[in-house]
């Protein structure tokens, strides 16, 4: 059979540890960091969770987020915030059920808030922010999953 042979990680080679794990976020909050880009932050966790982005991380530096678990907004959120100067800028596209898609844009949020119902945080909520060094700006683009009347998760 024709393909690479060897050790996991050597060149050609295939193998799963080429990839980064998943940040199962459980805890009530945590802070990323510029060697996680490329990570897929699963939040997962029914009390919500803050997470804290890296402050004038390298150009490039990107993570991608999905909703495992509903967030019940009764008792918390998924917070995703900015630090020092820093800002969102793109948007996201507000779903729900049997209605049109709604699309929320911003240019100088510092925070994205998920409630679980008007704001999204539903299993289904998927999106990735890129880090812009020029503009210190985290570029972001995906969807949010709701209920009720639909409204901008960027504050």
């Amino acid at each position: 059979a024709t393909g690479a042979t060897g050790e996991p990680g050597a060149t050609g080679a295939a193998s799963e540890g080429n990839l980064k794990p998943p940040i199962d976020e459980t805890g009530a909050s945590d802070t990323l960091t510029p060697e996680e880009t490329g990570s897929l932050v699963l939040l997962d966790r029914a009390e919500g969770v803050d997470i804290i982005l890296p402050d004038t991380p390298p150009d490039g530096t990107w993570y991608e987020f999905q909703v495992f678990q509903d967030v019940n907004g009764a008792v918390g959120a998924y917070s995703i915030s900015a630090s020092g100067s820093d800002a969102f800028s793109g948007f996201l596209n507000g779903e729900k059920a049997a209605t049109a898609s709604e699309q929320f844009i911003t240019t100088t949020a510092t925070d994205i808030q998920l409630n679980g119902t008007t704001t999204g945080g539903l299993v289904g909520t998927q999106f990735q922010i890129v880090y812009l060094a020029s503009t210190k700006r985290w570029v972001t683009s995906g969807s949010f999953y709701g209920t009720g009347v639909l409204t901008t998760p960027f504050s």
